[in-house]
């Protein structure tokens, strides 16, 4: 962590909620008179106000087109909120798609559920045709038997 009395690697200004990381070379921070510190959150930027005058600079260095900090931190305050939609629509997405693969595993379930039961419907089908046919057997025997009688007592 990099510092001037202040953290110049980490800013929280006042307007921004979100704070800022800036990367820096190390010749940068040669010409910066800066030290390094290791505890983070020691910003005393507000005050000093020296932080946000050297981000800019080595932000100019790396992108001239960016003039000030604050659009840097506008522009990472959308980009953090971008990425937070983005992977909160991919959790969205990823609870959906187990949502649809279990409603398929359901689905499956139901459909072999569907299977054993036809197939035993068409076991139960052919049991009740063969006794069907038994039974008209059966029935043609005895009516041929009663008309055999029925002859011969005539």
């Amino acid at each position: 962590m990099l510092a001037d009395e202040s953290s110049l690697e980490r800013t929280m200004t006042e307007e921004h909620a979100c704070p800022t990381e800036v990367a820096l070379t190390f010749e940068e921070t040669k010409d910066l008179d800066v030290r390094i510190i290791d505890v983070a959150r020691t910003s005393n930027l507000s005050k000093t106000g020296r932080g946000k005058n050297a981000a800019t600079t080595i932000l100019e260095k790396h992108d001239p087109s960016m003039y000030s900090i604050d659009d840097a931190l506008k522009m990472e305050c959308h980009i953090i909120v971008a990425l937070g939609m983005i992977r909160y629509k991919s959790h969205d997405l990823e609870a959906y798609l187990q949502l649809q693969l279990l409603s398929a595993t359901k689905v499956a379930d139901m459909i072999d559920n569907l299977k054993k039961k036809l197939k035993d419907m068409k076991v139960k089908l052919g049991t009740t045709w063969s006794t069907a046919n038994n039974l008209k057997k059966q029935l043609t025997e005895s009516y041929t038997t009663m008309s055999l009688r029925d002859l011969e007592i005539t």
